[in-house]
């Protein structure tokens, strides 16, 4: 291997090491009550351009478990449950908007796309505390 192959693997092992740790610090944050905090509150831009007859309504949450919640009743979910809070979503007959995964994905999404930074998302996150 020549001086230039050197350098460019030890560059991609870098890269590596930095990806891995950006994947890590991605996973801690959203696991952290502050995270979900953050989608409930983007959750208000989709539920507050909803209408019926003219009139804005709030669309009721579906979460696993069939529990359905409206208003000021959307709670914040432990942790523990994690995979119920992710499961909320707006029921449309037989269909259902997966809201929260949703916005999950698109915050990661946004991430990757180095469009929105981990550090200042996560002092945003404990700033809103």
């Amino acid at each position: 291997m020549n001086k230039s192959e050197k350098k460019a693997r030890r560059a991609a092992l870098i890269e590596e090491r930095l990806a891995k740790d950006e994947r890590k610090a991605i996973a801690n944050l959203t696991q952290s009550k502050e995270y979900k905090t953050l989608i409930r509150d983007l959750e208000v831009c989709f539920h507050n351009k909803v209408e019926n007859n003219g009139r804005q309504i709030r669309y009721p949450l579906t979460f696993d478990g069939d529990r359905v919640l409206r208003g000021s009743n959307i709670p914040m979910i432990d942790s523990a449950i994690e995979a119920v809070f992710f499961s909320g979503r707006y029921k449309f007959g037989a269909n259902d908007l997966y809201v929260y995964s949703a916005i999950d994905e698109v915050v990661k999404r946004l991430i990757s796309l180095e469009l929105l930074d981990v550090e200042a998302l996560k002092s945003q996150c404990s700033d809103s505390r």
